[in-house]
């Protein structure tokens, strides 16, 4: 008998939910004025798209919730920006509609294309205060206007241009964004003309900026993505594809701190009619800034062809100076050599050095230099290489002396 009691009482409140959902939906229409709504929606999507928004068409159904259907979206902002959406259905919140108030709690917007037209960048260095108290304005409005949002986006497509170089083409961009207040949840996956596929997950908080994320690229074209980002991408790579795993912590713009852990198979070099292929690298690195410093720490660089196990760190100063240590173990002088003179044998240093050194197992090399920027710490100058070699074959340059079986420390200065 208890059972039957319980299934009866049972039976009769998802009787009395159905009830209420059926007069919620007969009343609802009754009690608000559905034109009205629609105008609400059209009028927050023109105040919060900077720029001109036509709308084809707002539908406007009432159960088993109320939903917002918005089609043919498109939108425009000078030559900039451009983009059309195929339909949005926005969900706004029954209470916020009884009180007169528009809350929206979801947005969900199908096959967005858009295409973004950038300015070449600028050759002054970034202003990385006023980044951050834009990037916090903009967070601090998505808390007052959409406060608790989230916009979910599937099928969309983008075009970014810069300037007059080739376009970045992105396909099968989906994923979603919760708006504060609270922490801001960033999900987001995409294919391109210039990567396999693209996965960024984060978590960013509205009142520090304390960011947390990771960052998957597949087969990452090296040339033609630096050529449609970089303003003066390097022309000695030829051919790569890179495969990243990138861990990001910060705070703010001003401490920050990226991990990265890569595979690049195969990266093809030319200089002039100069050209040769490194084999199979795998590599950890972590990079991180912190009061205007830039410290990047190689902590592992493995290659196949030539074979070179490396580690490094570069200390980039802008109010002091630039340092760097490479250090590279269990060398094979001969192939290395053959290497370096195929693709830089016109190169100061390497010539210097390879002129003299000829062959041989090297257990370590270092490389140190330093300059007040960048640019001078390839100088020759300020260059020293030490390390220690076995069964070498040297060639004292100068006296004509070709040496063999050579084992010792050794400095080029």
């Amino acid at each position: 008998m208890a059972k039957w009691r319980i299934f009866k009482w049972l039976a009769g409140l998802g009787g009395l939910c159905v009830i209420l959902l059926l007069a919620a939906a007969l009343l609802l229409p009754r009690a608000l004025d559905s034109q009205a709504v629609k105008e609400k929606i059209r009028v927050f999507l023109l105040t919060r798209i900077d720029g001109n928004v036509a709308i084809e068409k707002i539908d406007l159904t009432w159960f088993p919730r109320p939903l917002v259907v918005v089609r043919g979206a498109s939108l425009a902002a000078g030559d900039k920006v451009s983009g059309k959406i195929q339909s949005m259905e926005i969900y706004p919140s029954i209470r916020g509609l009884l009180t007169g108030r528009l809350d929206i709690s979801r947005v969900e917007m199908a096959s967005p294309a858009f295409a973004v037209r950038l300015p070449e960048w600028a050759e002054e260095p970034f202003n990385i205060d006023e980044i951050e108290g834009k990037i916090r304005a903009l967070l601090a409005a998505f808390a007052s206007e959409i406060p608790g949002m989230v916009l979910t986006v599937r099928d969309g497509s983008a075009e970014i241009r810069i300037g007059d170089r080739s376009p970045v083409v992105i396909t099968d961009l989906g994923g979603h964004l919760r708006a504060p207040p609270g922490d801001v949840d960033l999900q987001i996956s995409s294919r391109a003309n210039v990567f396999d596929s693209l996965r960024v997950e984060g978590r960013i908080s509205g009142d520090t900026l304390v960011t947390n994320g990771r960052i998957n690229i597949e087969n990452l074209r090296l040339r033609e993505s630096m050529a449609a980002v970089l303003p003066r991408p390097p022309a000695y790579i030829e051919s790569g594809n890179v495969n990243l795993n990138v861990g990001l912590t910060s705070t703010g713009l001003k401490k920050i701190k990226t991990e990265i852990n890569g595979t690049l198979p195969s990266l093809g070099l030319v200089r002039g009619s100069k050209n040769a292929v490194i084999e199979g690298s795998t590599f950890k690195a972590v990079i991180s800034r912190d009061d205007g410093i830039v410290n990047t720490v190689i902590e592992r660089l493995d290659l196949v062809s030539p074979r070179l196990t490396a580690t490094g760190e570069l200390t980039v100063d802008p109010a002091s100076s630039s340092r760097l240590k490479l250090v590279g173990k269990d060398l094979d002088v001969s192939p290395v050599r053959e290497w370096a003179l195929k693709i830089a044998g016109d190169v100061e240093v390497v010539e210097d050095i390879f002129r003299h050194v000829k062959g041989g197992q090297i257990p370590e090399i270092s490389l140190q230099t330093a300059g007040r920027s960048f640019a001078e710490l390839w100088k020759t100058n300020n260059m020293v290489v030490t390390g220690t070699i076995r069964d070498g074959n040297i060639l004292t340059f100068a006296l004509g002396i070709d040496l063999e079986d050579v084992s010792g420390p050794f400095v080029v200065s």
